[in-house]
């Protein structure tokens, strides 16, 4: 493997396999601005809600409000939640890949690749996020961004959303140490 000075992920073992772990990047400007959202939206909407309630009495359009409220801080909260303390977790076990998003080690999403059928794994030119504008969200499904990509079944499959550029060879040599050797095939 490559040497990196500083690099954005960490070699370390998990239910007794090898990975990689590759923390979420952390947004601190936009991280108290969700924070102070936190505090303030439910306040504006209970407000609301409560005044609605005593003008007029219940209605479909109060709880169609509060309903979406609800759903916009459940977002928010989990979003605060990984940018602290999420990471992802890219293993090899057997001959199959297995990327994982994992909240304090617990999986919050999961996706097994069979080695077998892993083509053209190389690094892109993708460059993380330095702004709110592409955060990394593992709970709303794949982003179709990475470090890493891979042909898998017909399709391109991103990896590794929070994956320095620099990084990004050195995890592929990694990987290719112990997927099977067509996972890295180049293209002449």
């Amino acid at each position: 493997m490559r040497h990196v000075n500083r690099p954005s992920f960490r070699l370390g073992r998990f239910d007794g396999h090898e990975q990689i772990t590759i923390p979420a990047r952390r947004f601190s400007g936009q991280l108290l601005g969700l924070a102070a959202c936190l505090v303030t939206w439910p306040l504006l909407a209970f407000t609301k809600l409560l005044g609605g309630v005593i003008a007029g009495g219940w209605k479909a359009g109060l709880f169609l409000i509060g309903a979406t409220l609800f759903v916009v801080l459940v977002f928010a909260v989990l979003q605060i939640i990984w940018w602290l303390v999420g990471s992802e977790r890219i293993s090899v076990i057997g001959t199959d890949l297995l990327v994982r998003h994992t909240i304090l080690s617990v999986p919050v999403a999961a996706r097994s690749y069979r080695g077998a059928e892993i083509r053209f794994l190389a690094p892109t030119s993708y460059m993380p996020p330095t702004t709110f504008s592409e955060p990394s969200v593992p709970f709303l499904g794949e982003s179709g961004r990475g470090a890493l990509k891979f042909w898998y079944r017909g399709s391109t499959i991103y990896i590794a959303h929070d994956l320095l550029a620099a990084d990004a060879a050195a995890v592929v040599d990694w990987l290719a140490e112990r997927l099977p050797s067509g996972a890295v095939e180049t293209v002449l």
